[in-house]
């Protein structure tokens, strides 16, 4: 949202944006409730960390601290909490925050985007990719060929 905002502010303040969830493939594999995103405003902490306390530390004073979550919900981005179901509710980008926020909170699975966990060469060839499928100059045979050959 903050792109579209940035780049599209027009496009945003028309009304002709909307969201809906990807189709599903009748009889296809997986759960369409699943959900694919970029969590560019997520961090996160492991067990085998330097040190566990430090880093749980600031996640928690720093990354859930009012100002800081308050500030994303403003700019149409979605905090990776719970409990937060009235503060998107409200502000510039209510719908599309309340949205986002109940589909993440409904999802069996979450991943990140496929060009976000892959090395930057292949990322490349997958998002060119994309944009020739979208351009009707890839069929998905030929997209899903070109992934095979860029691994």
């Amino acid at each position: 949202m903050p792109n579209l905002n940035d780049y599209f502010p027009d496009f945003v303040a028309s009304g002709d944006l909307g969201w809906a969830p990807f189709p599903g493939i009748e009889g296809g594999a997986g759960d369409p409730r699943n959900v694919v995103g970029s969590p560019s405003n997520y961090y996160s902490a492991t067990t085998q960390s330097a040190d566990v306390t430090a880093a749980a530390d600031f996640l928690l004073t720093q990354l859930a601290n009012d100002l800081y979550v308050d500030g994303l919900i403003a700019t149409g981005q979605v905090p990776p909490l719970t409990g937060l179901e009235e503060r998107v509710a409200v502000g510039e980008f209510a719908e599309f925050n309340s949205y986002t926020y109940d589909q993440v909170l409904q999802a069996p699975a979450f991943t990140q985007q496929w060009d976000q966990a892959l090395p930057a060469d292949q990322a490349q060839t997958l998002l060119t990719a994309i944009q020739q499928v979208f351009n009707g100059q890839l069929t998905p045979q030929e997209f899903g060929d070109a992934m095979a050959a860029a691994t």
